[in-house]
């Protein structure tokens, strides 16, 4: 690994963002990180440690990233110490090191569980700042290793519960954070603290990042696993179900927008359905939820309905 050669880091967001399996994902990184040498190769992690919490195809990179054990395993011994002592030289790459330092030596159960909660932690920020953007509100001030180590300080890295707190966030954001949640069927018993079960297998695909769904050019935003296409039918069907409730209560002849509305969300599920592309889809906890359904005269249709229930 004497020549360095620069990393085209966007083919590989994305190339990792088509990957169906953690196998394939470790190879693709793996080929990556032995073509272009330590530096261009830690340069590559780094990046994608920065920009998790902007696009979710680099947090894919990202939790392979912090897997010291799945690492040296694709990599090699003798390729991860220049990994690790070319981070040693630069303190940007500092927080990287520290977290591969604190994986290095933890059984799978405990380290699957890191990654899990991990993912689903950055779900939520990527989420919750998305919402705060189109608020026009400050931005968030947090950054991924942060987030990482917030699991790491809570303890009990295996308890199969991914636990929010929002006073973690600032007050400033508490409103749309515990909305978010709520949408994410979090639970909570005094509106601070919020959970949501996990069980091993949702955990594992999480860890794989199987539900983080590439949102920006350089991953692949309609490729969804069959476990996200299965939950988001579900979601429509439930949210669906509510809609047509909330419309029975205040469905009237003389509002035939209601029947505008309706006929125009079931042409934006058949399109969702369709054309993958035109829907942004996030898994949190144990839901999916829908970001950017782009359906069909939708000013006109949210328009009509808030008129609609308004008068009513």
């Amino acid at each position: 690994m004497s020549d360095e050669t620069a990393v085209n880091v966007g083919a590989v967001v994305k190339n990792l963002s088509q990957a169906n399996n953690l196998s394939r994902q470790a190879e693709i990184l793996g080929r990556a990180i032995t073509t272009a040498g330590p530096g261009p190769a830690v340069e590559m992690m780094g990046t994608f440690m920065d920009r998790a919490l902007d696009d979710l195809g680099y947090a894919r990179g990202f939790l392979l990233c912090i897997d010291y054990g799945l690492l040296n395993k694709t990599i090699g011994g003798k390729v991860m110490d220049q990994l690790k002592f070319h981070m040693n030289k630069h303190a940007k790459f500092a927080p990287l090191d520290e977290i591969l330092e604190q994986t290095k030596n933890m059984d799978q159960s405990t380290l699957m569980y890191l990654k899990a909660k991990t993912a689903m932690y950055i779900q939520l920020v990527y989420l919750l700042r998305g919402r705060v953007q189109d608020e026009g509100m400050p931005q968030m001030m947090v950054n991924t290793p942060a987030l990482v180590n917030q699991i790491l300080l809570a303890g009990d890295i295996k308890k199969k519960e991914m636990v929010v707190d929002t006073s973690n966030f600032g007050t400033v954001y508490k409103g749309l954070l515990t909305e978010l949640l709520e949408e994410a069927d979090f639970s909570s018993k005094d509106d601070k603290v919020y959970t949501s079960i996990l069980t091993d297998s949702s955990a594992r695909r999480a860890a794989d990042g199987m539900d983080l769904v590439s949102s920006g050019k350089e991953g692949e935003s309609g490729k969804l696993s069959e476990a996200v296409m299965g939950r988001m039918g579900a979601n429509i069907i439930k949210r669906l179900s509510l809609l047509l409730k909330t419309v029975k209560m205040y469905s009237s002849a003389d509002h035939p927008s209601i029947s505008l509305a309706l006929e125009t969300l079931h042409n934006g599920i058949d399109d969702l359905l369709q054309d993958r592309e035109k829907v942004s889809l996030s898994r949190l906890g144990s839901d999916v939820l829908i970001e950017d359904v782009k359906l069909k005269k939708a000013a006109q249709f949210i328009n009509d309905f808030a008129i609609a229930l308004e008068e009513r």
